[in-house]
């Protein structure tokens, strides 16, 4: 991790450079790579302290920190830090990250770290819809972002790239493909600058010919050829040889589509999942994850 521009691989380099706004900014960073495999803890005690920062910080990600949480964490941040800490030097920090990880459309200024409160399948509202997020990272060329879901990176991306996820009732459940590539097609989605939608450019590796497709949130590659939702919630194809009658659902909005050894896949809003191979519906709230 760094702090203040400095990496940090020691745990006196945490201490020497530790400010309280900074380890925030860089607080997800800290539970990759302040992990006890990667340092050194010369006794048990530090380790224990390693370990409450972390469900602290993987606690605030889901909005249930308790304070008994937060106090015990206070000490061992100190501890680690070999230095007093005014608690009230995270307060804005919590209400800042909270406002901006529900907005439809999320900014993370890189190298920060976005981490999202992970689906654990309870359901405080029975009939709510599975929702689509928009990430943006900014930050200097070449930065990069972590973003996690629970405690576990779901992905990197670099500076001016834009990826979407899937939530329901306030939890995060997968990140969709951004850039996906086989033998014809290379297709990657690009930030339309202060609109949800984001634009798809779809290069055909056989003629270099390049395609642009705007309002786009989701798509997938198809045996020769690629499928993507377009602006009306409407499934769009060029390969006529897919059954896309098969994905469509006229009651429910499509979120995200998939194809996996031959089969296409259409994640709906109500959690249905249709498919090209077979006309048995699926509940579930994932569409690329194997779950």
């Amino acid at each position: 991790m760094k702090l203040n521009g400095h990496i940090i691989i020691t745990l006196p380099d945490f201490a020497r450079h530790f400010q309280v706004n900074e380890f925030w900014a860089n607080r997800y960073a800290f539970i990759r790579d302040m992990n006890p495999n990667k340092v050194y803890y010369w006794n048990d005690q530090l380790t224990d302290a390693y370990n409450k920062v972390c469900e602290w910080i993987v606690a605030e990600s889901g909005k249930n920190a308790t304070e008994e949480v937060r106090k015990e964490a206070l000490f061992a941040l100190q501890l680690l830090a070999n230095t007093k800490i005014d608690p009230s030097d995270f307060s804005s920090c919590y209400k800042r990250q909270e406002v901006e990880k529900m907005s439809d459309i999320i900014i993370v200024k890189a190298p920060e770290a976005l981490a999202l409160n992970k689906y654990d399948g309870s359901v405080t509202d029975p009939s709510a819809p599975i929702k689509l997020h928009k990430i943006v990272i900014t930050g200097l060329p070449g930065q990069k972002s972590d973003v996690l879901i629970g405690n576990k990176t779901a992905g990197t991306f670099e500076s001016g790239e834009v990826v979407y996820v899937t939530e329901r009732n306030g939890q995060f459940i997968e990140l969709l493909p951004n850039h996906i590539s086989n033998d014809f097609f290379d297709a990657k989605l690009i930030d339309n600058r202060g609109e949800f939608r984001s634009i798809l450019i779809v290069k055909d590796k056989r003629n270099n010919e390049i395609v642009k497709i705007r309002e786009v949130v989701s798509f997938a590659l198809v045996n020769n050829g690629y499928m993507y939702i377009d602006f009306q919630d409407t499934i769009v194809c060029n390969n006529t040889n897919i059954p896309l009658f098969m994905l469509c659902d006229e009651e429910h909005k499509v979120l995200a589509l998939s194809y996996n050894d031959g089969a296409g896949y259409a994640l709906y809003d109500n959690g249905t999942l249709r498919t090209t191979n077979s006309f048995n519906l699926k509940k579930t709230v994932y569409i690329n994850s194997k779950k």
